[in-house]
């Protein structure tokens, strides 16, 4: 985390009168302090951060987080015990992380001391976006870009999935990917799944297929889904593909500064909706991109606190119409929000594509 992020934080602590945040889960012990590891914690107070945990981690905590506090904590000495001798009275815990088990020893370990959940506020600080975050963002998304154009070039009908996405896999290292973020590729009927998993299945003439990958660099990752027909197209399918394809241009053009994310999947719910297939989008409209999909803002049909776009939050597009036993389509893009509107990272087509 760059400074200014953690002045920031620092002051989001005072403004809630948290003497200390205790962050466990991995990926925002990450973006804290760039330090991985399965079991540790990330403190910040006002004018301290420290990083605990056991032995196995302790001396590569030294070398590699200068600027840092490096506390080694076991059975004689613990996280409480740390918090103690901090003078923590009100701690921040991570809500929507932490489990059952670690929360009833923070209560039983710190009799007195206020528990408050930071989800939130980690989870803002992480969606708005540094310089150099987005840098490698739409590095991830060119990529991405060039994975997909290998795949049209690729791609046969009587290839097995599998086989597809290995040699994806492949190719997007090969591109400059640190590895995938994730790579899922389906056909045929099974396009009507949103989370359908890859498997042995051929790909045959006449199929949807949907691919939905990201590629990390940097530890920052991409996501992108593209929905092409082996050879001829339908009625049905341009029709369906169509519909999916306006909603998304629609939803990416609307979407602007101090919009909602409630009001963004509007944009494009309501437009599948207004031809018959309101029912068929199973999802929400798009979700936060950065280590990982769990960044925020998230862009649902269900309010979530005041979720506001902000400039330089990164996030997902991404409509869909799901049809069990015909297939379905779904167009993602990643965007930044700019002064201007939303900034793909992309720049593959988004128009329907026969490969032959």
């Amino acid at each position: 985390m760059d400074q200014e992020k953690l002045l920031q934080l620092r002051e989001m602590l005072r403004q809630r009168g948290v003497d200390a945040l205790v962050s466990l889960k991995p990926d925002n012990l990450f973006y804290l302090s760039g330090f991985e590891c399965s079991r540790g914690y990330g403190i910040i107070t006002k004018d301290r951060q420290i990083i605990a945990a056991d032995a196995r981690y302790d001396e590569w905590a030294r070398v590699c987080l200068p600027g840092w506090e490096v506390a080694l904590i076991d059975q004689n000495h613990t996280v409480y015990d740390l918090l103690r001798d901090l003078r923590a009275s009100v701690v921040g815990l991570e809500e929507s992380y932490i489990s059952l088990q670690d929360y009833r020893a923070f209560v039983q370990n710190l009799p007195g001391v206020e528990l408050c959940d930071i989800s939130p506020l980690l989870l803002r600080l992480r969606a708005v976006k540094t310089p150099s975050e987005l840098e490698r963002l739409r590095m991830a998304g060119r990529i991405t870009d060039k994975v997909f154009s290998y795949f049209l070039d690729y791609v046969q009908v009587g290839m097995r999935e599998s086989d597809v996405a290995e040699e994806l896999c492949a190719v997007m290292k090969k591109f400059g990917a640190s590895r995938p973020l994730f790579l899922t590729l389906i056909s045929g009927a099974k396009t009507s799944m949103p989370h359908g998993s890859t498997n042995h299945k051929v790909i045959e003439a006449g199929d949807f297929v949907t691919l939905d990958m990201g590629s990390v660099y940097r530890d920052y990752g991409s996501d992108m889904t593209r929905t092409v027909v082996m050879g001829k197209a339908t009625d049905r399918q341009r029709q369906i593909y169509d519909i999916v394809l306006q909603a998304h241009l629609l939803a990416a053009e609307k979407t602007k500064e101090g919009t909602t994310g409630q009001q963004a999947d509007a944009f494009a719910r309501d437009y599948i909706k207004s031809h018959g297939y309101g029912d068929a989008f199973l999802h929400q409209l798009g979700h936060g991109v950065g280590l990982n999909l769990s960044d925020g803002p998230r862009l649902g049909y269900v309010k979530e606190g005041e979720n506001v776009l902000e400039r330089n939050m990164v996030f997902t597009i991404e409509p869909g119409i799901y049809l069990p036993g015909f297939g379905g389509v779904r167009i993602e893009d990643t965007y930044v929000m700019t002064e201007q509107g939303c900034q793909s990272l992309m720049t593959s087509r988004k128009d329907l594509i026969e490969i032959t």
